[in-house]
């Protein structure tokens, strides 16, 4: 009631109306006596962000309620990159570099605040890594070698024309696994971004200068442009 206290004879029909357009709401229910005013209902929300759920009495108006703020991670463990930067540096902002690493689990040491704030879900299983950089092209430069990539992830870029990885033409720019040690287990997915300046040349070292692979790959909408290999071939993959 208007007080708080529990309408234990209330017998209307509640609707129920949400700010997410794709949650699944719980049917108009008509509340019995053997209710004595308490229901319990269940609601599942699709959409990423901060909702709202209201259920309201489809006849009097007045009788309403909202629970407002709820907030709804995504069901990928996502990381969220928003450094053009490459470093693990402690700071406000998640480089790709740090998010590898803590996909993989060689980050060695806590997250900052700044940090963890773009991480959303619990880590562990299929987790993903997107970016939310300015607008317009943007450009990773490969600073502290390849990034490795040793526990399955999908990293979703902007697009090709959006997001290019530069390996300075100082070593290879992404290596998916261990080398010379093949794990069909290990399943990572790249796409929407660009692949260049990848360098793989010297002895014992000469093939896939974009990207080296001992996993299960899968690249979707993937550009490699202007890496190189040595004699074993391979200047993209």
């Amino acid at each position: 009631d208007a007080f708080g206290n529990i309408a234990t004879g209330y017998l209307g029909t509640v609707h129920f109306t949400s700010s997410d357009a794709q949650a699944v709401l719980p049917a108009d229910y008509t509340y019995v006596a053997g209710d004595n005013g308490v229901h319990t209902f269940s609601a599942t929300f699709q959409t990423v962000g901060t909702q709202t759920l209201t259920a309201a009495d489809k006849t009097t108006v007045s009788i309403t309620g909202t629970h407002a703020a709820i907030t709804v991670n995504s069901a990928v463990p996502t990381l969220t990159v928003n450094s053009t930067a490459d470093n693990t540096t402690a700071d406000n902002y998640l480089t790709l570099r740090v998010a590898i690493a803590v996909v993989d689990g060689t980050l060695g040491r806590a997250l900052t605040a700044g940090e963890q704030a773009q991480i959303s879900g619990t880590l562990g299983a299929n987790d993903a890594i997107q970016f939310n950089l300015p607008a317009g092209p943007q450009t990773i430069t490969l600073t502290g070698g390849a990034l490795d990539i040793t526990q399955s992830v999908a990293i979703n870029g902007p697009g090709t024309a959006n997001l290019t990885i530069n390996g300075n033409n100082a070593d290879r720019v992404f290596i998916v696994g261990y080398d010379y040690s093949q794990n069909l287990s290990l399943n990572v997915a790249i796409g929407g971004l660009t692949v260049t300046g990848g360098s793989a040349v010297v002895s014992g070292k000469n093939y896939g200068g974009g990207l080296l692979n001992f996993g299960t790959l899968a690249l979707n909408n993937v550009a490699f442009t202007g890496n190189t290999a040595g004699s074993s071939g391979g200047g993209a993959i």
